[in-house]
């Protein structure tokens, strides 16, 4: 049990920091854009996105 409590404590710590990190980087990129005038079209983007169809 100490292995995958310790385990879970890793991932825990990871998790954590890949989320600071993102929330960094994801704040510099909208900055970059603010400045370069760029608009987030990512609605746009999944509004065009099709279905995946299925034949069997």
């Amino acid at each position: 049990m100490t292995n995958l409590s310790s385990v879970l404590d890793l991932l825990s710590k990871q998790w954590v920091n890949a989320n600071v990190d993102f929330k960094t980087l994801y704040a510099q990129v909208k900055e970059i854009a603010a400045k370069l005038d760029l608009k987030k079209r990512f609605q746009e983007f999944v509004a065009f996105k099709q279905p995946a169809t299925t034949s069997l």
